[in-house]
């Protein structure tokens, strides 16, 4: 299944982890931080889609940085996860 990420929507951390919940369907109890997200996307099995990225960093600065550094690290430990950016 592919999960659609609208980085036009991630113009601060909170409502970064928001966006990457609603459009991933994460349950509730996700913890909306780096660490939380890491072990979500861990054992996700799907493909993320982040639209907009160039937004979203712009916005986020270096925590956006670390965000995509947490899905490719979280991608290259689970096969069954992949991601792209656009």
């Amino acid at each position: 299944m592919e999960y659609i990420i609208d980085g036009t929507k991630m113009t601060e951390r909170r409502l970064a982890h928001e966006e990457i919940a609603r459009a991933m369907q994460f349950p509730a109890f996700y913890g909306h931080n780096l660490d939380a997200l890491f072990d979500m996307l861990s054992t996700f099995e799907g493909k993320a889609v982040i639209k907009n990225t160039a937004h979203a960093l712009n916005f986020l600065g270096g925590y956006g940085c670390n965000l995509l550094k947490t899905f490719f690290d979280a991608a290259e430990e689970n096969s069954r996860f992949t991601f792209t950016l656009e």
